[in-house]
């Protein structure tokens, strides 16, 4: 009998996510497509950005590519010079939390579409973030702050500074979010926060941009071998009362930080998914990719809608005790 049930919710599973797929496939809005111009791209001194400069200058768009430093700067510049892409590739020092610098870069790029016959902006990609994985009752709210700063106000000045060219050559404004931003784990609650407000501010824009045929895509990874995903707080900085009220969280976060650096892919995965967001001319909405535990991430995205917070909280629950 309890075969019978388990059988029964796995045609019902299946069902649902037929239905959904089907829905999504035949109501997918087409865009226009850009063949050259310019993409910017933030947060590119390492991991999924630093790949995406590269991936997306292959393809003979120039990328402006924001950094916060003058060696990170130096680095990008060396590397597009040994792979014979310093044609494409702009590094730029831009912090996303400092509005003069954001103004400066517009009218850089602004003033470099105009000086090549008027390249179209094609797109920008908000991938500047940071991170924190303390619980919340132990987490500092400078911290904290700083981490809503960049990961979405950051964002949020960037896509509005540069929206009336997007909108102006009909491009493309691509999220760099995360699977915590819908499936929240302990100890993430902050990042998840941050990333779960850029979903929300996704799903409208992506309304307000549809009559200008400007597309508006959320990138979600789970586990992928960047900078990003691979730091942990230094755990010792706890008080020792701290860390044995989370005790068992903080253990199992190194296990599965370090079970994830064997498993998870490279950032190939998120610049195949960045270039199809950008040239595609049926973007998705929403691209899933890297790893998530026992289930790929497009099935826990859906599992995670479908399926009852309670049951939810117990899958996630075992696996941080």
């Amino acid at each position: 009998m309890f075969r019978g049930f388990l059988f029964t919710i796995f045609l019902v599973v299946l069902l649902a996510f037929g239905i959904q797929f089907g829905i999504d496939y035949f109501l997918m809005h087409k865009y226009p497509v850009h063949t050259h111009g310019v993409v910017l791209i933030t947060g590119t001194s390492t991991g999924i950005g630093y790949h995406a400069v590269f991936e997306v200058a292959k393809l003979n768009f120039t990328v402006f590519a924001t950094v916060r430093t003058k060696e990170d700067l130096n680095s990008l510049e060396n590397e597009a010079k040994a792979r014979k892409l310093e044609k494409f590739v702009k590094p730029v020092i831009m912090d996303v939390t400092k509005s003069d610098e954001i103004k400066e870069i517009l009218e850089q790029i602004s003033k470099f579409l105009q000086d090549n016959n008027n390249l179209p902006l094609v797109g920008i990609v908000n991938n500047a973030g940071i991170s924190t994985r303390y619980p919340i009752e132990i987490q500092p709210l400078e911290a904290a702050r700083k981490v809503m700063d960049v990961n979405f106000f950051g964002a949020v000045e960037v896509t509005q500074r540069f929206l009336p060219l997007i909108r102006k050559y009909k491009g493309r404004i691509l999220f760099i979010s995360s699977m915590s931003g819908i499936a929240s784990l302990p100890g993430r609650g902050i990042y998840s926060a941050s990333k779960r407000a850029i979903e929300g501010l996704v799903d409208s824009l992506r309304l307000e941009m549809m009559p200008f045929e400007v597309s508006v895509t959320s990138l979600l990874p789970g586990y992928v071998k960047s900078e990003i995903s691979q730091k942990l707080p230094n755990f010792q900085d706890l008080k020792p009362e701290e860390y044995d009220l989370y005790k068992t969280y903080l253990e199992s976060v190194k296990k599965e930080n370090e079970k994830n650096r064997q498993t998870a892919p490279g950032p190939e995965v998120t610049s195949s998914a960045i270039i199809d967001a950008l040239t595609n001319p049926f973007p998705r909405t929403r691209y899933y990719m890297g790893t998530t535990g026992d289930f790929p991430p497009w099935l826990s995205a859906f599992l995670s809608k479908l399926l009852p917070d309670p049951l939810i909280d117990y899958v996630k629950q075992t696996r941080y005790s």
